[in-house]
C-alpha cells in the first residue's frame, strides 16, 4: 500500500530453479502451452532492451528456449531455441493483432531436430534441425531480469514429451 503519493513497484519476476525445476523438466523433449492476453499493444515493456518473454527455459547466463512477443500489430510471436549462443530454431508466426485485451494460445514443442510452434489454431511452424540447450530454470513473464511483458499469463501447462504437431494445433485453438 502507498500513502497519498503514487509509487512504482518493481516488475514481477517468477523464476523456478533447483529441484523445484529439475524434478519435472525433461531436458530431452517437451511441450509447453501458454495462454495470455495483452495490456498494451505488443506486450512490450516500455524502455526494455529485449523482447518480452512469456516464459523462458534458460541457464543462469543464457536465454535458451523461449516464446517471445515483439512489437506492434503484425509483429511475430515466436518460439526460439538457442544453444551455446547459436540459434537452433526460430519459429515466428506473423500477422497477429496485438491490441489491448487480445487473447492468444501458443504451444511450442522441442526435441533434438524436431521443433514446432502453433498459435491460435495455426498449422505448426517447424524446424527439423537443431540441438537442445542445457536449462536449469524456468522464468515466467521475463527472462534474466529483462524483457518483462505488459500483459497477463492466464495459464502455462507443460508436458515432458514432444506432442505431435496435430495436437499442438488442437491445443492452440
Amino acid at each position: 500500500p502507498t500513502t497519498t503519493a503514487a509509487a512504482t513497484r518493481a516488475a514481477d519476476d517468477a523464476v523456478m530453479t533447483g529441484a523445484n525445476f529439475s524434478r519435472w523438466f525433461n531436458p530431452v523433449e517437451g511441450t509447453i502451452f501458454a495462454e495470455f492476453s495483452t495490456i498494451t499493444n505488443g506486450l512490450r515493456n516500455t524502455g526494455a532492451a529485449d523482447y518480452p518473454r512469456l516464459f523462458a527455459f534458460e541457464s543462469s547466463t543464457a536465454k535458451n528456449m523461449h516464446v517471445f512477443v515483439s512489437g506492434p500489430a503484425g509483429s511475430p510471436i515466436a518460439f526460439t531455441v538457442i544453444d551455446g549462443g547459436v540459434s537452433q530454431a526460430q519459429l515466428p508466426i506473423y500477422g497477429n493483432t496485438l491490441g489491448t485485451g487480445a487473447m492468444f494460445r501458443s504451444v511450442a514443442a522441442y526435441k533434438t531436430n524436431d521443433f514446432a510452434h502453433s498459435l491460435n489454431g495455426s498449422a505448426p511452424v517447424t524446424d527439423t534441425s537443431g540441438t537442445i540447450p542445457v536449462c536449469d530454470r524456468l522464468s515466467i513473464g521475463s527472462t534474466i531480469g529483462t524483457g518483462h511483458i505488459s500483459g497477463h499469463i492466464r495459464r502455462l501447462r507443460y508436458w515432458p514429451t514432444r506432442l505431435p504437431n496435430a495436437r499442438l494445433q488442437e491445443l492452440s485453438t
